[in-house]
Formats: structure tokens, C-alpha cells, sequence
């Protein structure tokens, strides 16, 4: 019997680099609410509080889903851990770029960043 079942992760990246900001805005509110949802149950607020969630959604679809994008793009294509590198010689590639929060650079650094799937 085939696996008939879809790529539910090539079918989100597909999505994604197809509508980058509508799924980043919905991506972003989904996580908001699940972990809003988290929260209140952790902390036995009852009945389930929508107000607050509905407000912890609307704050993280805007800044993490819209406003912050521009940021991590422009990181994405400029921070490889060569400034803590410079600074402290001693520090690894691996050292530095896990400090400045970053991925390794592809072994040719000056390879294009593309994460389409085919």
C-alpha cells in the first residue's frame, strides 16, 4: 500500500517561499495562539481568556510575521561570525557564528543563500 499521505513540511515550504509574508503572518499567529493557549492552561486561567490571546497574536503576526523579516534577511546575508571572529581571533567559525546566533556559512562563503525546495 503506497503512502499516500502529502509532505506536509514541502507543502509549508513550498507555501512559504511562494506567499512569504502571508504565511509568515499565519505562521507566526498560529504559534502565538498555541503558546498563549499553553500559558493560560499552565497558569489555570479559566475560562480560556480571547481578549488575551487574541492580543498576544495580534502583536507577534505583526512584528515576528511582518516587521522583523527585513531584519533576519539582512542578517541572514551578513552576519557569518567573522565579526566576533575579527575581534577574538581565538574563536572558531563554529564559536563565533553560534554567538552572533547565526548557521555555519556554506563552504563557498560567497554561495547564494536559496532555501526553495525543487
Amino acid at each position: 500500500m503506497a503512502d499516500t499521505q502529502p509532505d506536509l513540511v514541502a507543502m509549508y515550504i513550498r507555501a512559504l517561499n511562494e506567499n512569504p509574508i502571508p504565511m509568515q503572518l499565519m505562521t507566526a499567529a498560529i504559534l502565538a495562539l498555541a503558546a498563549d493557549a499553553l500559558a493560560q492552561r499552565r497558569e489555570g486561567v479559566h475560562p480560556f481568556d480571547l481578549r488575551r490571546a487574541a492580543a498576544f497574536v495580534v502583536v507577534e503576526a505583526a512584528f515576528r510575521g511582518y516587521m522583523q523579516q527585513p531584519i533576519l534577511q539582512w542578517m541572514d546575508a551578513h552576519i557569518h561570525g567573522d565579526w566576533l571572529g575579527a575581534m577574538w581571533p581565538w574563536f572558531t567559525p563554529n564559536i563565533a557564528a553560534a554567538l552572533e546566533r547565526k548557521r555555519l556559512p556554506p563552504p563557498d562563503a560567497h554561495a547564494a543563500h536559496d532555501y526553495r525546495i525543487a
